[in-house]
């Protein structure tokens, strides 16, 4: 059975847009990235923290605008403000119990 051509054109019609649309994506995402790169290549705090194994430029530059004065906290209080601000960056991984 022989399908129909104008069926065939409709899907590859679909199939070259949604192929362009990933282009552009793909080429607005390397954008964003450059941005990020040079953002955290201007801030003292990004880029320290990026010397931690496993920080990148998207975890550094959340953390140093979540945590805009780490002065403020005292010793006591940093760990647990400390984690808990972690934890709402989802920088901390969650044990979830299933009984």
């Amino acid at each position: 059975m022989r399908r129909d051509q104008g069926a065939d054109r409709v899907a590859i019609d679909r199939q070259l847009a949604l192929l362009r649309a990933r282009t552009t994506l793909g080429e607005q995402l390397g954008k964003l990235q450059k941005q990020l790169v040079s953002l955290a290549r201007n801030d003292v705090r990004a880029r320290l923290l990026m010397t931690t194994p496993g920080v990148g430029v998207l975890v550094a530059l959340t953390y140093a605008a979540a945590i805009d004065d780490p002065a403020r906290c005292t010793a006591a209080e940093s760990g647990r403000i400390g984690r808990s601000r972690a934890n709402a960056l989802a920088a901390v991984p969650q044990v979830v119990r299933h009984d």
